[in-house]
């Protein structure tokens, strides 16, 4: 009984901790803005996989630059995207 006792207020201050730190998430942002948009990728080549491709591009030097996205269309005429982070420079698309 007196471990039962012992573990409520641990249990207590567990709760209230994790209430507190609770807070909405706002989204990324950029690091830096100058209002302006990130610049184009450069040097754009695609490497063909089966199924797919790997398309490898060099990044802009925009501080502000979030990721990249492709946009492509399937052979069915459906359209599709994929994206990738700013640390990388390449997507696969299978």
């Amino acid at each position: 009984m007196k471990k039962l006792f012992s573990l409520i207020p641990t249990l207590g201050l567990g709760v209230f901790i994790v209430l507190l730190s609770c807070e909405e998430e706002t989204g990324r942002s950029p690091v830096s803005t100058d209002g302006l948009a990130p610049g184009a990728v450069t040097e754009v080549a695609a490497i063909p996989l089966p199924g797919g491709a790997r398309v490898q591009y060099q990044l802009p030097g925009d501080k502000d630059l979030l990721g990249v996205r492709i946009n492509y269309s399937l052979p069915g005429g459906e359209s599709a995207s994929a994206s990738a982070s700013l640390y990388v420079n390449e997507i696969e698309v299978l």
